[in-house]
């Protein structure tokens, strides 16, 4: 009988305990929500600035708020300090601006606030750290976060001196049996970089045969990042490029249309480094392949979260079918990349010419 007591005392202690009301939502804690990457190869630099919300009802209808995730811009002192040896060489201040051109999603399409500055970077001297200020003129909060810039990273290979590119290495195109060739590129690290990735842009002539109007078209081909093994730079990095994945690409990603001729144009490849902060806000972020979906959190925001970081571009054009942009010619039909482009089998239905 004591045990039965016990027992029952346990239970109405336990049910006591759950008719306890208690606040779900502590206290607000202002947090400030900060991306932006400084690149001196663009004459804008943009930082996109919010706020974590909370309150008692729908997450996602809190989200399409406008007022729930932006900060009312005048309370908003936003400026970035260059500083060299300590000392502050100048101040860049930021405005804020509207972005119209945000993809609908979770969050609010309205008033998707941005915060610009058109004051140039220094291209020459990447000793000096950029510093951020977030101020709240209204509460007194400062988040800070600090980076450095990047030196431009340009090609070693392919030899900026040819004029063409080559994705097939036998003459008897179209290949048929997949004799493709890889193209090499190759680029020497910079001090501070960590990630780079190559986006190969090519261009066409699309011509459309009702209206005789010509558009120039592009398809991008984005290659995987490779990372350097230290920030000292120096490090000589290859990578290859599928020659057969180029034709697959544009099979794949190019309609075919019975109404139009292409003519190829030329290649635009662009290389983008980032510091190691964003290389590590990439790697924590990135989906995983595991159930477990739970992820560490990456910030070098002080008193904030997000990530504030550099990166920098670097573009060079390597033609397949052009002298100059401004004087096209067409391709010899000896001419093998642009021979499989034509009659190969997986871009023969595209509708390319010589």
């Amino acid at each position: 009988m004591k045990k039965l007591l016990v027992l029952l005392s346990l239970i109405s202690i336990v049910f006591v305990a759950c008719k306890t009301d208690f606040e779900l939502n502590a206290a607000y804690k202002e947090t400030t929500v900060i991306y932006g990457l400084l690149d001196q190869s663009r004459n804008v630099q943009m930082i996109k600035i919010n706020k974590a919300f909370l309150g008692a009802g729908d997450a996602n209808a809190f989200a399409q708020n406008s007022d729930s995730v932006n900060y009312n811009p005048a309370d908003l002192s936003v400026y970035v300090e260059e500083l060299k040896n300590g000392a502050v060489l100048r101040t860049l201040y930021f405005h804020d601006s509207i972005i119209t051109s945000k993809k609908p999603g979770d969050f609010t399409t309205a008033r998707n606030i941005i915060y610009v500055s058109y004051a140039p970077l220094d291209s020459i001297d990447f000793t000096k750290i950029y510093k951020l200020y977030v101020v709240n003129l209204k509460t007194g909060n400062i988040a800070t976060a600090s980076t450095g810039l990047l030196e431009k990273t340009k090609y070693t290979k392919p030899a900026t001196n040819n004029n063409f590119i080559s994705f097939v290495n036998s003459p008897s195109s179209p290949s048929t049996n997949g004799v493709y060739s890889d193209l090499a590129t190759g680029w020497t690290t910079k001090r501070n970089a960590r990630t780079y990735q190559t986006n190969i842009r090519f261009y066409y002539n699309e011509k459309d045969l009702t209206t005789n109007l010509t558009t120039l078209k592009y398809v991008d081909w984005l290659q995987s990042p490779k990372e350097s093994a230290s920030l000292s730079g120096g490090e000589n990095i290859i990578q290859n490029v599928s020659g057969q994945g180029f034709y697959q690409l544009l099979g794949n990603v190019i309609p075919e249309d019975a109404n139009v001729i292409r003519h190829c144009s030329h290649f635009v490849f662009t290389m983008t480094t980032g510091a190691d902060d964003l290389n590590n806000y990439i790697n924590v972020t990135a989906p995983s392949g595991d159930l477990n979906q739970d992820k560490p959190t990456f910030t070098n925001i002080d008193n904030g979260i997000g990530i504030f970081s550099s990166r920098n571009s670097y573009s060079m054009i390597k033609y397949i079918c052009t002298d100059t942009i401004a004087s096209p010619r067409l391709c010899n039909a000896t001419t093998v990349s642009l021979k499989e482009l034509v009659e190969g089998k997986y871009t023969y239905k595209l509708k390319f010419q010589y």
